[in-house]
């Protein structure tokens, strides 16, 4: 069996002085593992490095799966590079545009009525979500399809926001209870993309 495609998403700017760095790491999707070989995206490009440690909250582990946050430390990088915040990390070499330009997908942490609207609340696990996309929500007990009213971050109301960014979407015509049935793990995802002008 194939393993999954491991995607990790950086938390934060580093420059690397030696080849061995440190980063803090979200699992957007997959599993990262120590001894496995995936592309860091630089200022200079994809450098390939090894997992040489990974360590969660509950200390080192072998490995960490999605919706997990890390320190990884990577050996093999270039020395002197900066490895920007919301680089990608990942088995397959996603640059950041490639990886924003994937189908939008999130997973919710939160839902909740605010003036009579479901806001759901997670972290953009991978590509672009814009106001007015349509977005399906699903889970073992339901799907469920409508409209993206709104995005919210830290009480300012944005057109767009993209992978790694933690968010609110305000939701249209959603029911009471089909909000009461969106659940902490549901995923959303987009169905269709908006007619960019």
């Amino acid at each position: 069996m194939e393993k999954p495609d491991f995607v990790g998403i950086t938390n934060r700017q580093i420059k690397t002085f030696e080849s061995t760095a440190t980063l803090s790491v979200w699992i957007a999707r997959g599993c990262a593992r120590v001894g496995d070989y995936c592309h860091v995206y630089t200022e200079n490009g994809l450098a390939k490095a090894k997992i040489t440690a990974i360590s969660t909250v509950d200390g080192a582990t072998p490995e960490a799966h999605a919706d997990t946050q890390t320190l990884i430390t990577f050996e093999g990088l270039p020395k002197e590079v900066i490895i920007p915040w919301k680089s990608i990390v990942s088995t397959k070499g996603y640059s950041m545009e490639d990886y924003s330009n994937l189908p939008f997908g999130l997973t919710v942490d939160d839902t909740f009525r605010y003036k009579g609207m479901c806001v759901i609340a997670g972290r953009i696990s991978q590509g672009t979500i814009h106001r007015d996309d349509k977005v399906e929500i699903s889970n073992d007990n339901m799907d469920f399809t409508t409209l993206v009213e709104d995005i919210e971050q830290f009480n300012q109301f944005h057109e767009k926001m993209s992978y790694g960014e933690i968010c609110g979407l305000f939701l249209y015509n959603v029911p009471e209870d089909v909000r009461l049935r969106i659940t902490k793990g549901s995923k959303v995802r987009a169905i269709s993309k908006p007619d960019l002008k």
